[in-house]
């Protein structure tokens, strides 16, 4: 395993578990999310990810594709 894999492995651990508690917040209803905000995050997000990675980039880029998916994880999950 490459140094660059490993830490692009723990960005995305970081990114996940940040996600992650923010998600459990919005069940518990102590924190209203905006769906449009998160979905405008969300797809700006993917939209750089795929820009990475048509560019060729590497592991590193994974972490913004995991964090774009996230985020629009969040804008589901705070529509009602």
């Amino acid at each position: 395993m490459t140094v660059q894999l490993s830490l692009s492995m723990v960005a995305m651990l970081v990114s996940l578990f940040a996600f992650a508690q923010y998600a459990q917040s919005i069940l518990k209803g102590r924190t209203l999310a905006h769906p449009l905000s998160w979905t405008i995050w969300g797809i700006s997000t993917c939209v750089i990810f795929a820009a990475q990675i048509t560019g060729g980039a590497g592991y590193g880029a994974w972490a913004i594709g995991v964090s774009g998916l996230a985020a629009l994880s969040i804008a589901l999950l705070s529509i009602k």
